[in-house]
């Protein structure tokens, strides 16, 4: 029998019985009708055949399946936090970013060294999946607080773990010393800070005038070789062009909080936020990921109350990052898109789409395969066969307005349903027969 209810009333049903739990008595399920979220050429029809977990060939649904009618409804991939800050451990957090359509985050804090109790949490069907960064790297010229490892708004679990440490490198002897350390502490990927290289030897001595120092740009290309002989990929956190150029050559995975990605105390555009072609030039040679976070100019201008009508150095900074990031597009340098702790990540994606960088179907593409340059050995947000029968069915095309994807009627993660926070078990349509 085939069914073609509502998505309201496939939610309660849901919830009286495992209807949408494909791993339930071993019985596939058939989702038929749906349109399906293509890179290349938009929504196209296509039933889904879901069984253990993943995407299988139809013909295993053909004899004897549940089957649940899609029609009229858009199937996307999950949606990805390249820049996450885990505010706690527990089931509810993770239950309250899944129903947001997160299902995989990159933790750019300095993460706890208890990976034994955090790691059997995370990547699970009904929890988010989790690469965790482990341990943050500055130098050595002023005591840090952990708040450093990140500078996240509030404080967060993982940043008052007494375990949690910022690692501190000041000279060349101190590099194998920390990749040690991290090494034997089960590190896969750590964040290393830049903080105006530029002008970094000659702040050596005036401790008080600064409050962050990044590592030694002579030193990164050590620090970069010896990670890597190690097996742990490194991220860097610039804030400057010169510190992503210095990141770039020295081979790091990926960079984050790109060069004017907030607002300048003195409202004005400054020159080391413009990306250069030489940096560019490093950061596509190099195969570096580039995770812009550039929301956060909008966040401090609403804080700050301003609008690009009354302020003129807004303006100026929304074209400085429509020029970078277009940069970035046109040297198919891979965008990933993360929300920095300070918004949503559909609320970096929503950026780029209004302040002109990106259509709409572009934003979607650099949303949707976020996920896949966190997790790259894994097969997901894809619907191909094999790929994780995770994905958010929409009620319009997100194509034709973004805050569709504010809208999730309904979502499962590796063959199990979520239920969105919005639909509240309430049904609004009658039951179709």
């Amino acid at each position: 029998m085939n069914f073609r209810f509502p998505l309201s009333i496939l939610l309660i049903l849901g919830f009286i019985f495992p209807a949408f739990n494909s791993n339930a008595n071993g019985q596939p399920t058939l989702f038929m009708d749906g349109k399906v979220w293509d890179p290349s050429l938009g929504f196209i029809k296509k039933d889904l055949c879901v069984e253990r977990q993943k995407f299988v060939v139809l013909s295993k649904c053909f004899r004897q399946s549940k089957k649940v009618s899609l029609s009229d409804y858009f199937l996307v991939p999950p949606f990805a936090d390249a820049q996450h800050y885990v505010a706690a451990v527990d089931r509810t957090s993770s239950d309250k970013l899944l129903r947001t359509g997160v299902f995989y985050t990159m933790n750019a804090n300095a993460s706890s060294t208890e990976l034994s109790r955090f790691r059997p949490f995370f990547n699970r069907a009904n929890t988010f999946d989790l690469a965790l960064v482990h341990g943050a790297i500055t130098s050595d010229f002023k005591e840090i607080d952990n708040s450093l490892a990140g500078l996240a708004p509030t404080p967060y679990e993982l940043n008052k773990s007494t375990s949690n440490q910022v690692y501190r490198i000041k000279d060349k002897f101190d590099i194998p010393k920390t990749v040690k350390v991290l090494n034997e502490q089960g590190s896969k990927l750590v964040k290393v800070f830049l903080y105006h290289s530029e002008r970094h030897h000659s702040r050596k001595n005036r401790l008080n005038v600064e409050t962050i120092y990044g590592v030694d740009p002579d030193l990164m290309d050590n620090v970069v070789e010896t990670f890597h002989h190690y097996g742990i990929k490194v991220m860097a956190q610039v804030e400057t062009d010169y510190d992503a150029q210095i990141a770039a050559n020295a081979g790091v995975d990926f960079i984050t909080q790109l060069p004017g990605h907030s607002l300048s105390n003195k409202d004005k555009v400054q020159a080391y936020d413009k990306l250069t072609l030489k940096t560019l030039q490093a950061i596509r040679d190099n195969d570096v990921k580039v995770i812009p976070v550039y929301h956060l100019s909008r966040t401090v201008a609403r804080q700050r109350k301003q609008t690009i009508e009354d302020t003129p150095a807004l303006a100026a900074h929304y074209q400085l990052q429509r020029n970078n990031l277009q940069m970035l597009k046109a040297n198919n340098i891979p965008i990933l898109m993360g929300s920095g702790g300070y918004a949503r990540v559909f609320d970096e994606a929503k950026h780029y789409y209004l302040i002109g960088a990106f259509s709409r179907q572009e934003t979607l593409n650099t949303l949707f395969a976020t996920a896949r340059y966190l997790f790259p050995n894994r097969k997901i947000a894809c619907f191909d066969v094999g790929c994780d029968a995770s994905f958010l069915v929409l009620a319009k095309d997100p194509g034709e307005g973004l805050e569709t994807l504010n809208r999730i009627e309904y979502s499962m993660k590796q063959g199990q349903q979520i239920v969105p926070p919005s639909k509240g078990l309430r049904p609004r349509f009658r039951q179709k027969r």
